[in-house]
């Protein structure tokens, strides 16, 4: 024998239907909004800068007065072969065409 249900319990339950699927494509539409996404990929390309520069000042900071008793500098310490080449306005600038990049493809889609 089938149930039947009031008509009260399903309008109940149509509302919060509604109310989940507006919650739910609220949180869709801003996790794919395209300012916040660049904005995200932005953040991301700063914190691995960062983590470079870092790097970086670690490996240098220790050897400097080593580096100026000897007369050498930077790019001739050891520990720092391949690093000696990006400079901070080189790592900026690839940064930025990054971001560039990101925004631009985000834009075509």
């Amino acid at each position: 024998m089938p149930t039947t249900r009031k008509p009260e319990v399903i309008v109940r339950e149509i509302e919060q239907t509604r109310a989940e699927l507006a919650d739910t494509i609220d949180a869709i539409t801003e996790r794919i909004n395209p300012r916040r996404a660049a904005s995200r990929g932005a953040r991301a390309v700063r914190e691995q800068v960062a983590s470079v520069r870092d790097r970086v000042g670690e490996l240098g900071g220790s050897d400097d007065s080593a580096a100026a008793e000897s007369g050498s500098d930077a790019a001739h310490m050891p520990g720092l072969g391949s690093l000696s080449g990006p400079r901070p306005a080189v790592l900026a600038a690839a940064a930025a065409i990054a971001v560039v990049g990101l925004l631009l493809i985000r834009r075509r889609h």
